[in-house]
């Protein structure tokens, strides 16, 4: 997960990098309508916010496949802690080591560490 965060991050930053200047085309041609249209600029802008927005659809495909890549292994790691967990646990209360609560509890902190998002 911290490799996927570390690896990832430089991509992220791009990605919001372009989108600001996607933005900012956007207000400028907006707001200078009337200069873009007096010195018939229009064809120019409608390629430069292209090329630009093309540039960002390459990036966030690029975000997608890296989470492509990285999030199956997350799940499965999960899911095998989560199995352990219940497995160690279910004879820990079967022993009557803690109780069933305590099982539950642990498993709920669990998901909250892998998930924080949910």
């Amino acid at each position: 997960m911290a490799r996927f965060v570390i690896g990832n991050d430089k991509l992220f930053g791009q990605i919001q990098e372009q989108l600001g200047s996607l933005n900012a085309v956007l207000q400028e041609n907006l707001i200078g309508i009337r200069v873009v249209k007096a010195f018939v600029r229009e064809s120019a802008e409608k390629s430069r916010y292209t090329r630009l927005n093309d540039e960002l659809v390459s990036a966030n495909m690029k975000t997608i496949r890296a989470i492509r890549n990285t999030f199956p292994f997350i799940f499965l790691l999960s899911n095998l802690v989560t199995l352990a967990v219940f497995g160690y646990g279910g004879a820990q209360v079967i022993g009557n080591r803690f109780s069933i609560g305590e099982l539950v509890a642990f498993n709920s902190y669990l998901v909250l560490l892998f998930s924080p998002f949910c």
